[in-house]
């Protein structure tokens, strides 16, 4: 190729670049709330490898190929290639427990194709036992509604409630012994409420833990490492645990003397 076609071409492609990166901005595909992070961090949380595949050292990744309607519901979901039946069935329980957000097409949600993949390994799951300091999940002492259906805080009989460590401890002082104000933002003099939503699980565990209003500078973060503490006692519709969507705002403050403090909630309201 001599020189002149080799600079025409140079355009050419620098258009084709920007193209493609105005389209890349024009589509947002489809993710499980909070992220995939978020995704695999809850999952690493709930996992239990079946005792039978555990003995026999069965290992494998369970992928599942399925479409995201624009209401974000699960469509067709299917096992990419097979592993072992047992593995299939504890990561479609896993599978479950996520809430999807559809994928965006300029502004608009529109259905889209996804997969997600859950490992079994028998050496990183020890190991991950050993971290979290449980091999199993105690099922709660009343009967779980199985349909999955997730249940918002004011229509509940009885309203999930966090487990603290110590009689008459409340969120405030939860907060006040577990907070640390994020090194970047007391520099800045950043301060602002993130607003975190999230579900609690009929076990207790915090689940699809997302951020809806967002303070930079390790602000945002710092607010989900302090729900990620918290054990609740699950929300209960019809004399069954249920599944309950949550939202707390978390406000990070300073005085003009220099200290901090941070809020479990603005007026008063913890949760909602």
């Amino acid at each position: 190729m001599n020189r002149y076609l080799v600079l025409r071409a140079l355009p050419i492609a620098f258009l084709l670049c920007i193209s493609f990166a105005i389209s890349a901005q024009e589509f947002i595909p489809a993710y499980p709330r909070g992220g995939d992070k978020e995704a695999k961090e809850f999952i690493n949380e709930e996992i239990i490898y079946p005792e039978e595949a555990l003995d026999k050292l069965i290992e494998g990744t369970v992928t599942f190929d399925f479409m995201i309607n624009s209401e974000g519901l699960v469509k067709n979901l299917t096992v990419a290639k097979p592993v072992n039946y047992l593995l299939e069935q504890e990561a479609t329980r896993l599978f479950k427990y996520l809430i999807w957000q559809p994928a965006i097409y300029r502004g608009k949600a529109v259905e889209s194709k996804r997969n997600f993949s859950i490992e079994f390994s028998v050496r990183r799951y020890r190991k991950l036992c050993k971290e979290r300091g449980y091999t199993s999940i105690p099922a709660p002492a009343v009967p779980v509604d199985q349909s999955g259906s997730v249940y918002l805080f004011r229509y509940t009989d009885v309203q999930p409630s966090p487990v603290f460590n110590r009689p008459g401890m409340d969120m405030q002082d939860f907060m006040m012994e577990n907070f640390h104000y994020p090194e970047n933002a007391l520099r800045m003099d950043i301060t602002g409420t993130v607003r975190l939503n999230f579900v609690v699980e009929p076990n207790g565990h915090v689940s699809n833990l997302m951020v809806i209003d967002h303070v930079g500078a390790g602000c945002s973060e710092e607010a989900i490492r302090l729900i990620k503490l918290l054990h609740f006692t699950p929300g209960m519709v019809n004399g069954q645990a249920v599944r309950v969507n949550m939202s707390i705002p978390i406000t990070f403050g300073l005085s003009t003397d220099g200290s901090y403090k941070v809020s479990p909630a603005a007026g008063g309201t913890t949760f909602q």
